[in-house]
């Protein structure tokens, strides 16, 4: 990379951001007219929405680097390591030496991919708030936006739906014989606050089950699929999570677990607090931006930082992806669009980076995967995938 190509690239990222000077817009302008290409480059640059938006935001969260070194390590088999001020530089200065299709790859999907647009019969929205309720006397309530208000009363606890949310609000203890099951199923996801204000977010495919109020030993609940817990704080209630054999004992404490039986093994990622998670005698303890695996073997593995964001986007409203392959990346499309996902002849599970909301259709989302290799197609409830 040329000195010109790091220092007009420093031009580019400062337009693109709004911090270019006069002088500097001056020094882009003549650049651009030196030649058609020059102008094309930045014109495709500076006017794409989407990867202004893109850059933009990764930008925040400093992951935009990681991208970048990726690509640079597929190249060069090297590792580099610069200050922020460089790594803006080396941002555009592959854009400019990759060329355009390259780089804006790492947002969405490449030049080189105009027709190669997602196949569809027709198009298939995103899931939303609706959930399942079963009450201890087998009674099942429907949840979604229109269901709100109160929806029943068990012994002292008031049951209510509010806002995408179910509220336990009780005025006294309540025996332990007495528990729910909040279910969602596919194309779902709701929240729960629970008596003692503990608060949880259901993914799709998921459950809890939960005694109405808690009783004076302990907070024990059973989930599957994906959850992510804020536990309210009460040092003389532990506060214990079963899941598929395994426990997570924590106080105070916010975390994920991911227990989907389509998945290899269970995952639990603290974000706040400490949490010992064991099965079988066998126990590790997680410090804040720790993921442990509880793997086939029955063994967790070793505590690992990890990217937070990707983790618990899905409860924020995004799909997150950070070197994420594809099979994983598409059966978390399989969940929330409802959709089968098919595979025709041998596809190759590469890494991909990306972040988009999850309330876009699936061919939007599907967008930021197009590549060279793979071929979407959607038809009915059906997602083909192929190589191209």
């Amino acid at each position: 990379m040329s000195d010109t190509n790091n220092h007009i690239s420093v031009l580019l990222i400062k337009s693109l951001t709004g911090e270019i000077t006069a002088s500097e817009d001056l020094e882009l302008k003549q650049w651009m007219q030196q030649s058609d290409a020059n102008r094309k480059v930045a014109d495709e640059f500076l006017k794409n929405d989407s990867f202004k938006e893109g850059l933009s935001d990764l930008m925040k969260k400093e992951t935009i680097w990681e991208r970048i070194q990726e690509q640079i390590n597929l190249r060069s088999g090297k590792v580099i390591r610069v200050n922020w001020y460089k790594r803006i530089a080396i941002a555009a200065s592959v854009f400019l030496v990759l060329g355009l299709s390259a780089y804006l790859a790492f947002f969405q999907k490449s030049d080189g991919n105009k027709g190669k647009e997602v196949t569809k019969t027709t198009d298939i929205n995103p899931g939303g708030y609706k959930a399942r309720l079963i009450l201890s006397d087998g009674r099942s309530i429907i949840l979604d936006s229109a269901a709100s208000g109160e929806l029943a009363q068990q012994g002292n606890t008031s049951i209510l739906n509010k806002n995408n949310q179910l509220v336990y609000e009780s005025t006294g203890q309540v025996g332990s014989d007495e528990y729910n099951t909040l279910a969602t199923g596919r194309a779902e996801m709701y929240s729960l606050t629970m008596a003692d204000g503990t608060k949880i977010w259901l993914n799709s495919e998921s459950s809890i089950y939960f005694p109405v109020a808690f009783n004076d030993k302990e907070r024990r609940i059973e989930v599957t699929g994906e959850v992510y817990i804020q536990v309210a704080k009460n040092p003389s209630k532990p506060f214990i999570v079963s899941v598929n054999g395994m426990e997570v004992l924590a106080m105070g404490t916010e975390f994920n677990i991911n227990s989907y039986k389509d998945e290899d093994d269970i995952s639990t990622t603290l974000v706040e607090g400490t949490v010992k998670v064991s099965k079988g005698g066998i126990n590790t303890i997680l410090k804040p931006g720790q993921q442990t695996k509880l793997i086939r073997n029955g063994q967790f593995t070793p505590p690992a930082s990890i990217n937070i964001d990707e983790i618990t986007g899905w409860r924020n409203g995004w799909f997150h992806f950070e070197s994420a392959d594809l099979k994983t990346i598409l059966r978390q499309f399989a969940r929330w669009y409802n959709v089968e996902v098919v595979y025709e002849g041998p596809v190759k599970n590469r890494k991909f980076f990306g972040i988009v909301k999850r309330s876009s259709s699936l061919s939007t989302v599907l967008e930021m995967l197009q590549d060279n290799d793979i071929i979407f197609k959607i038809e009915g409830k059906k997602l083909i995938v192929k190589s191209g």
